[in-house]
C-alpha cells in the first residue's frame, strides 16, 4: 500500500510522482494523473527533482511532512508538521527576521507547526509575500522514507515506532522559482487547482478533520447523532440556503473613515485567509463561502485613524497585515501585527470602543457589519 493510501481521506491532494508528473488522488484513494499540468511543467520538474533529489536534508525545496502520529490528536493521527522555517514565515515574531534558522520558535509559532493535513495545506496557500505574490505550491512526493529520518526536523530522540512511520513529503514545487516570476498561467493554474480541492466541505467533515477555535481542532466521528429525514432537510436547507445581501450596510450604516479605505479595484477575501480569524474557524462551510464573497478588503497608508475612542458603532475590524497603533484613554499604547496571534481576534472588540486605532504602517484589513457576522451559523 502507498503511504498516502494510510490516510484517511486525501481526496483533492495533489501529488507530485517520481516519474515526474503531477496528479491528485479521488475520493477512492484513486490516483488521477493531470496530463495537462504534468506537460506544462515538464521541464521545471526534471530540473527540480534533480536539485532535490542530490541532497534532499539540505534542499529548501521541502515545506513540511504528513504523517501518522503514535498519539491521537483532536482530529486523528494523520498530522502536518511544517519545517520551522515556514512556520517563521507563516507566523512571523515582531523584530525577528522571517525563513531561515532564527533560533528557537515561540510556544505560539510550535502551537501552529503541527496541524491536519488540510488545515495546514490551507495555511500553506493562503501566505503570500509582501508583493501579494503566492510564495508556496505544495504538493506531496513520496520518498518511500520513515520518520526515524527526520529527528532533526522533529527535534527530539527517536521513537520505537519512528523507524515504522511512513512519511510524506511535502514540496514547494515552486521553491525554485524566483518570486516574482510566479504569476504565470501554468502557477496560477495549479494553485487554483489545489485549493479547489481543499475549500470543499466534504473534505473535512468525512475525514473528521473540521475545524474549531485557539488553533485546536475537533474530530466529527467522536459520536453518531441520529436525525429524521426531515430534520436532516430543515437542516440542510438552512445550511445551503443563500446568504442576505449585506453590501447595502456600507452605504446605510457607513463610516466615512473607514469606507473611504476600500480596495481600488474592489476585491473580497479568500477563504483561506478568513478561515485564520478565531470568530470563522467553526464556521458552517458554504456559508462561509457566500460569506467570504461579500468580505470585502480595505488598505489604508500609514497614519491614518481608523476608529476613535467612544465610537458606537456596529461594525468589525479583522487585522490581515500591517500594523496596528491602539491608543487608550491614559496607560501605554499597544500594537498589533497582522499574521499574529494578536490579530486573530476582532480589532478593539469592545463597544462603545475603548480605544483610537491608527496606522503605524500600510495595513489590509476587513469591516464587517455585526449582522454580517450574526448570519453565520457555527459547524
Amino acid at each position: 500500500m502507498k503511504t498516502i493510501q494510510t490516510l484517511p481521506d486525501p481526496s483533492g491532494l495533489y501529488v507530485l510522482t517520481t516519474k515526474g508528473t503531477l496528479g491528485f488522488y479521488n475520493e477512492n484513494k484513486e490516483f488521477t494523473l493531470d496530463t495537462e499540468l504534468s506537460v506544462a511543467f515538464a521541464e521545471h520538474i526534471a530540473g527540480f527533482l534533480k536539485t532535490y533529489l542530490t541532497d534532499p536534508g539540505e534542499a529548501d525545496s521541502r515545506i513540511a511532512l504528513i504523517y501518522n502520529a503514535s498519539e491521537k490528536m483532536p482530529w486523528g493521527h494523520a498530522v502536518l508538521l511544517m519545517e520551522a522555517s515556514v512556520v517563521r514565515d507563516l507566523y512571523p515574531v515582531t523584530g525577528v527576521a522571517t525563513g531561515g534558522a532564527a533560533g528557537k520558535l515561540t510556544a505560539f509559532q510550535e502551537r501552529n507547526r503541527i496541524n491536519s493535513i488540510y488545515r495546514g495545506m490551507e495555511a500553506l496557500l493562503g501566505y503570500k509575500a509582501k508583493s501579494n505574490l503566492a510564495v508556496y505550491c505544495p504538493v506531496l512526493f513520496d520518498r518511500h522514507t520513515k520518520l526515524d529520518s527526520y529527528l532533526s526536523v522533529l527535534g527530539r530522540e527517536e521513537h520505537e515506532d519512528d523507524k515504522h512511520t511512513p512519511v510524506l513529503e511535502v514540496l514547494n514545487l515552486v521553491a525554485n522559482i524566483p518570486l516574482l516570476a510566479r504569476n504565470t498561467s501554468e502557477i496560477l493554474e495549479l494553485r487554483e487547482k489545489l485549493q479547489k480541492g481543499l475549500i470543499k466541505s466534504d473534505l473535512r467533515k468525512d475525514s473528521g478533520l473540521a475545524v474549531v477555535e485557539h488553533d485546536t481542532w475537533r474530530s466529527n466521528t467522536t459520536q453518531t447523532v441520529q436525525y429524521s429525514p426531515k430534520a436532516r432537510a430543515a437542516a440542510n436547507a438552512a445550511v445551503n440556503a443563500p446568504l442576505k445581501d449585506f453590501t447595502k450596510l456600507h452605504i446605510t450604516d457607513r463610516h466615512e473613515e473607514v469606507e473611504r479605505w476600500l480596495a481600488k479595484p474592489p476585491r473580497t477575501i479568500d477563504l483561506v485567509t478568513l478561515r485564520n480569524f478565531s470568530d470563522f474557524r467553526t464556521r458552517n462551510e458554504q456559508q462561509l463561502i457566500q460569506f467570504a464573497a461579500q468580505c470585502q478588503i480595505y488598505q489604508a497608508p500609514a497614519g491614518m485613524r481608523l476608529l476613535e475612542r467612544g465610537m458606537k458603532d456596529n461594525w468589525n475590524l479583522f487585522l490581515v497585515s500591517g500594523t496596528l497603533v491602539l491608543e487608550p484613554q491614559d496607560g501605554a499604547r499597544l500594537t498589533i501585527e497582522g499574521k499574529t496571534e494578536k490579530a486573530l481576534n476582532r480589532v478593539a472588540l469592545l463597544k462603545p470602543r475603548q480605544y483610537t486605532v491608527f496606522t503605524q504602517t500600510p495595513v489590509t484589513f476587513l469591516w464587517v457589519h455585526d449582522d454580517m457576522m450574526r448570519s453565520l451559523t457555527a459547524d
